[in-house]
């Protein structure tokens, strides 16, 4: 191997990642720990209690006669939580052992870091007992065990009415102080090298079953010269395998809260939080851990907050105390006592991140770290509420999501009557709430043609445009409040009062000062702050971000705010951009495309169903004037023979059924139904030529006339069941001699696909001269004069057979019907008539006198 070879492995060898964490400097105080959020999330709450040392405490006397009673004081404190952990430091075993166990499943203590070395005081038949004592009165642990078979970590749940919370729930000790474990019933966290490799995988598997990973390390002396620095590293390690919490134990001691960075994970150290009974005497405190579980379902840690304590000890149990001592707030790193819970008794649970409702708009919470910024304004004291409402104003509603003042990503936003505040989770405090610059807005909006420009010499005399304008900007905010002025002074007429105003425009403010009015004595009143949030905040984004449209404003701001009319592009920032825009129009042209196909398909069925004529013989029909039938033609004429009283009007029913039988039915299209529905209604008055189908109407006349205009009318009133005049007349061909039986049984074959477009001809017409004479003369009284034809409308050939028919004289005597004679086969060019007696087969006799039967068998009447 030459010497690149070598430098090649060196190289592999540098660049290889090594599962270490090096230690990394906390910069982040305890006032700056908490990470609420926008506050639309699920709120669970973790209570972490200190060390619980059996043996160091022995109630007794008046006041503090049993276990249960000298819990008494924390009862609501360890009840504000939903979930309750604590780290035993003793055996319990002997006497007192039910007792105490009952004190702790009472107080909500149900989950307990058993991986200490003093349970092992009495030896393995002091575990094995103490872990009897915790299995039967339900209390959990983990950490220590009968066997080497224990499971690597404790799956528990969390109840919550919205989403029930899985923690797996991990304990270890650091060493054993010198006591001899012969069965390895204590679990160990580390040796001289560090976290074991039986602890991180532990961690990794609860980190992939579980949503939340606890650890519960009991640091005791490592062995190394800085043990501070040793326990930091473990901590590193333990965050970076999957722990979200790691709660620690230093007997006696009372150590700080910070979050730990380990690689791309980060998790909350609390190194000790003392003793919760022991024989420490220095002030301990009760840690309440905040989780929340976001809209996406993902669960993370949100901060901490912590009640003091004095511990129990002797026989004296555990109490709050009602001021958070000098000491432990430097030790915390909280000066300003934000994270401190009262000590007065919580109704219900503590939460980490409770929300702010002002007197002054109870309907409108402020959750989250908006809530935080209300109080504190991004610093690390809190301050009198009156000052939030007199620099921000009252809230306008709920947090939304709207881009940043940068236009460059989408947060949580929280408008206000004076500003516009944003969320940048990724900041710690005091920049994790920023308000935006509304100012500026304002300034553009009112004097759209005067140019920004800030003035950032704030030592500069005229950079303030009144005296009290500059007292009042060093006094409450400065900078990081209101920016930089972008004016001078400027006069503006006030709304309210019609009286003239100072004011001076800021980036995030305007500040306006009446000088009729004297000031008054509080500063905090003496410059008023203009009520930007209502007057611009719809118009924020649409002047900070012209090319980025922002989401329209929420319903919640006040009407007179001025809003800006939506626009297509406005609804495709908001839904997804240009995503949601072409999917409406590829969905839009889909469904024209299906509505033109139903309508060709409709038009297709409709034409199908009614040819036109002169389209006859391209669809396959044969002409009317055809002098040959086709063989379907001359099928047709044989069946007709078989049938003698084929003349007998069919009922509805029967024509119904012929119909269906003789053409098959095509699916109805939509025209269809349109032209049966206006046939229907334009029965009464049809629109082809009058001739086809004339109506009749009722009169009196005995003798038909003859009008100037050729209006031919029939005397004869309509029957029961009237017939179309089709059926009273004789067709004729072209030249207007009567039709043959073949041509006008060919033509009406060729007319039954249309006959669906007159309904009230019958498939069968009836001859005239086919009716007895007497019947024939009832009929013309009965039937009523035609209307509605016109000379134009009927043949010449047809009026005149119409009025030869109508003026021949009706024989007064009634011919002897009982005679029959041989048929007479008609000529050749003579009108082919089919009478009832035209058969085949000899017709059956009727017997003498029975008129009225062979009457009802000519006219159809059964």
């Amino acid at each position: 191997m030459n010497i690149r070879h070598w430098l090649a492995i060196v190289a592999f060898l540098v660049v290889i990642p090594v599962r270490t964490v090096t230690a990394q400097s906390t910069t982040a105080s305890l006032w700056a720990l908490n990470r609420c959020g926008a506050g639309d999330t699920v709120q669970y709450t973790l209570l972490a209690a200190g060390a619980i040392d059996p043996a160091a405490l022995a109630p007794g006397g008046v006041e503090i006669p049993s276990y249960t009673e000298a819990f008494r004081p924390l009862q609501p404190f360890l009840a504000a939580a939903d979930l309750g952990m604590a780290i035993l430091a003793g055996p319990l075993a002997g006497g007192t052992a039910p007792a105490f166990a009952t004190a702790l499943a009472e107080h909500k203590l149900l989950l307990l870091g058993a991986a200490h070395p003093r349970l092992l005081d009495l030896g393995p038949s002091g575990v094995t007992a103490t872990l009897q004592t915790l299995s039967r009165y339900g209390i959990y642990q983990h950490g220590a065990a009968d066997s080497r078979d224990a499971p690597p970590f404790l799956k528990v749940t969390v109840p919550h009415p919205s989403a029930p919370l899985t923690v797996g729930f991990l304990s270890a000790t650091w060493g054993l102080d010198g006591n001899a474990d012969p069965r390895s019933q204590i679990n160990i966290l580390a040796d001289v090298a560090g976290v074991l490799p039986s602890i991180t995988t532990a961690i990794e598997q609860a980190r992939q079953q579980t949503e939340l990973v606890v650890v519960m390390a009991i640091w005791g002396q490592p062995n190394d010269p800085d043990p501070t620095q040793a326990r930091l590293n473990a901590a590193r390690n333990l965050i970076a395998a999957g722990a979200d919490v790691v709660i620690g134990s230093i007997p006696g001691t009372t150590a700080t809260v910070d979050w730990v960075r380990a690689g791309d994970r980060e998790g909350l150290l609390i190194v000790s939080p003392g003793d919760l009974i022991g024989s420490a005497t220095s002030p301990a405190f009760l840690a309440y851990i905040g989780v929340a579980r976001d809209t996406d379902g993902a669960v993370r840690v949100t901060g901490f907050r912590y009640l003091p304590i004095n511990p129990g000890n002797g026989n004296r149990g555990p109490t709050p105390l009602p001021d958070v001592p000098n000491e432990l707030a430097t030790l915390l790193g909280d000066p300003g006592r934000l994270h401190a819970v009262p000590s007065t008794p919580p109704p219900t649970k503590v939460e980490v991140c409770p929300a702010i409702v002002l007197p002054e708009a109870p309907n409108i919470p402020i959750p989250g770290d908006f809530a935080r910024f209300y109080q504190t304004f991004g610093n690390d004291r809190s301050h009198d509420l009156i000052n939030a409402i007199a620099l921000l104003g009252l809230p306008l509603g709920s947090p939304r999501r709207e881009l940043t003042g940068d236009c460059r990503q989408e947060v949580a936003v929280l408008y206000t009557e004076r500003q516009r505040l944003e969320l940048h989770p990724e900041n710690d405090w005091p920049y994790r709430v920023q308000g935006s610059h509304l100012g500026t807005v304002a300034f553009r909006y009112s004097y759209p043609n005067e140019s920004v420009i800030p003035r950032t010499n704030l030592d500069d005399p005229a950079t303030f445009a009144h005296p009290r304008f500059r007292a009042f900007y060093e006094r409450y905010g400065g900078l990081s409040m209101f920016g930089y002025p972008i004016s001078g002074a400027l006069i503006e007429r006030d709304p309210n009062t019609g009286r003239d105003l100072v004011v001076q425009y800021f980036e995030r403010a305007r500040f306006e000062l009446d000088p009729v009015i004297p000031p008054p004595e509080n500063p905090l009143w003496q410059v008023r702050l203009g009520l930007l949030g209502r007057e611009v905040g719809s118009l924020a984004m649409n002047i900070l971000c012209p090319t980025s449209i922002a989401p329209a404003a929420s319903s919640s701001l006040p009407a007179t705010i001025p809003a800006l009319t939506p626009t297509i592009a406005d609804v495709a920032q908001r839904d997804g951009g240009e995503t949601l825009a072409i999917t409406a129009l590829i969905v839009l042209a889909l469904a024209f495309v299906g509505t033109l196909m139903v309508a060709m398909y409709d038009l297709y069925r409709y034409a199908e169903r009614h040819p036109i004529a002169g389209l006859n013989r391209r669809r396959g029909h044969p002409a009317t004037s055809s002098d040959s039938l086709s063989p379907r033609t001359e099928t047709w004429q044989e069946q007709l023979k078989r049938f003698p009283s084929w003349r007998r009007p069919a009922s509805s029913s029967e024509s119904e059924s012929r119909e269906d039988t003789a053409m098959p039915t095509a699916p109805k299209s939509f025209l269809l139904k349109w032209h049966k529905g206006k046939r229907d209604t334009e029965s009464a008055t049809p629109k082809r030529p009058a001739w086809r189908q004339p109506s009749r109407s009722r009169t009196n006349q005995t003798q038909p006339t003859e009008s100037s205009s050729a209006h031919i009318t029939d005397q004869r009133p309509a029957l029961t069941n009237p017939r179309s005049i089709d059926t009273l007349r004789q067709p004729t061909n072209e030249s207007g001699s009567p039709e043959s039986s073949h041509n006008r049984a060919e033509r009406e074959w060729l007319d039954e696909a249309t006959s669906n477009l007159f309904p009230n001809r019958t498939d069968h017409p009836v001859d005239w001269s086919d009716l007895p004479p007497a019947e024939r003369e009832r009929w013309m009284q009965e039937l009523g004069p035609l209307t509605e034809t016109m000379d134009t409308d009927v043949p010449p050939a047809e009026r005149a057979r119409w009025q030869a028919e109508i003026e021949t004289p009706t024989p007064m005597d009634e011919p002897d019907w009982d005679h029959t004679e041989p048929p007479v086969s008609p000529p050749a060019n003579s009108r082919a008539t089919r009478r009832l007696e035209d058969t085949t087969a000899e017709p059956p006799q009727q017997p003498p006198g029975d008129d009225d039967e062979l009457l009802r068998k000519l006219l159809g009447i059964y």
